[in-house]
């Protein structure tokens, strides 16, 4: 924290920026830096593109291998960036009406 952490955060141009520089600290691995750049980007000191850069925590790749059953082929990574790119085309294709969340701005139907 002595090395201005807050500055610093707030001088990244995207979200693997916070990542890394949480990352850089002892005791923080991959699934908690993903997890804080995520909770960061939720309040006022940045507003960084989610869709941009992803780390796949346990979950993830435990529902990536159960969906593809050439999971280990692929990064966890660019199968969420797979998905993510298709997911409105599935939609369509399969004939689903999906509504996000309540409390968010889009709906796909």
């Amino acid at each position: 924290m002595k090395a201005d952490l807050v500055s610093r955060v707030q001088d990244t141009a995207s979200l693997s920026e916070i990542f890394w520089l949480l990352k850089a600290y002892p005791s923080i691995g991959d699934f908690i830096a993903f997890q804080l750049a995520i909770d960061i980007n939720y309040s006022n000191v940045v507003n960084h593109t989610e869709s941009e850069f992803v780390v796949a925590g346990p979950g993830a790749r435990d529902g990536l291998s159960k969906c593809f059953p050439n999971y280990s082929e692929f990064s966890p990574e660019a199968l969420i960036e797979f998905m993510c790119d298709r997911q409105e085309l599935e939609f369509e294709r399969l004939a689903i009406a999906f509504r996000l969340a309540v409390g968010t701005e889009a709906s796909i139907d």
